[in-house]
């Protein structure tokens, strides 16, 4: 009669060879689909403790970061409270001896360069504005981060020097030919000097600039030109008047009856008494 077939209209008739290929690729096509669902599942779960460990990495960087931070802090407050406060005052009878008798001759103005003789630099070349100062006002940076202060003694002897010889004191004056007056003006501004009281402990560390009452010649040229300007402005004769300077061809000034002390590298309490020496020698005064 020929051969069965199956119960669909038009099928052809299964063989042995396609229901065996049909029982073995079933199981494949499983196993396939199975494995390409597991593939995202494993990248998940991967992901998910790869995330639980960074946040449990980064927790415990910022715990110890910040038990570091409170384990310094606490030693070093006290420091940098203390450079914030005013400076010591400066006592008065720390004058040396021969500054300190009023029975002893002194001039009337001291004047002073500054270049090398009250700073260890010259403004005009050495220094690159814009010039800031520190928090306590005894120093200042330019814009290259170059330190700019005073020679060790300077505050101190900028400070006492005026009381020197009793009651009527002396006064101070600056002579300098810098071809940048303004730099050296602003920076004698920046810099503060200690108070110079041993009693009144309120009172606060003042400007460079606003102790030098005798005036101030910052420019280019002769100093002669500078002195006879000073000596018009104070009415103080030039015989009365000591100058301190770093440069020896300033000595022309001499010859208007100044006396010049010339600084070898910079000034200091030693150097104020040796050019007051002289200048009571040249006057016949003895200590």
């Amino acid at each position: 009669m020929g051969h069965l077939r199956s119960g669909l209209p038009g099928s052809e008739p299964a063989t042995a060879s396609s229901q065996v290929g049909s029982a073995t690729s079933a199981p494949e096509v499983r196993l396939r689909g199975s494995a390409n669902l597991a593939s995202p599942d494993r990248m998940s779960l991967l992901l998910g403790r790869a995330f639980l460990i960074s946040v449990f990495l980064l927790s415990l960087v910022l715990l110890l970061h910040s038990t570091s931070r409170l384990h310094i802090r606490y030693p070093t407050m006290p420091k940098k409270a203390a450079k914030t406060g005013p400076a010591s005052p400066l006592a008065v009878s720390s004058l040396p001896a021969s500054l300190r008798d009023p029975s002893l001759a002194l001039p009337k103005l001291v004047v002073f360069d500054l270049d090398y003789t009250l700073w260890p630099f010259w403004v005009d070349t050495h220094v690159t504005p814009p010039i800031k100062p520190n928090a306590q006002h005894s120093a200042a940076s330019d814009r290259t981060g170059e330190h700019l202060a005073f020679y060790d003694d300077v505050p101190s002897v900028l400070q006492l020097l005026p009381h020197a010889g009793g009651p009527e004191g002396v006064k101070l004056g600056v002579a300098s030919r810098t071809s940048a007056p303004s730099l050296a003006r602003d920076l004698l501004q920046m810099l503060h000097l200690p108070q110079a009281s041993d009693t009144d402990v309120e009172a606060r560390p003042r400007r460079a600039i606003d102790v030098f009452d005798g005036g101030m010649e910052i420019y280019p040229g002769s100093k002669i030109r500078h002195f006879e300007k000073l000596q018009k402005r104070t009415g103080i004769p030039f015989e009365d008047m000591l100058f301190f300077d770093d440069e020896s061809r300033n000595r022309e000034t001499e010859k208007l009856g100044i006396t010049m002390w010339l600084v070898r590298d910079g000034v200091t309490w030693g150097e104020i008494e040796r050019g007051v020496d002289e200048w009571r020698r040249r006057r016949g005064h003895q200590r």
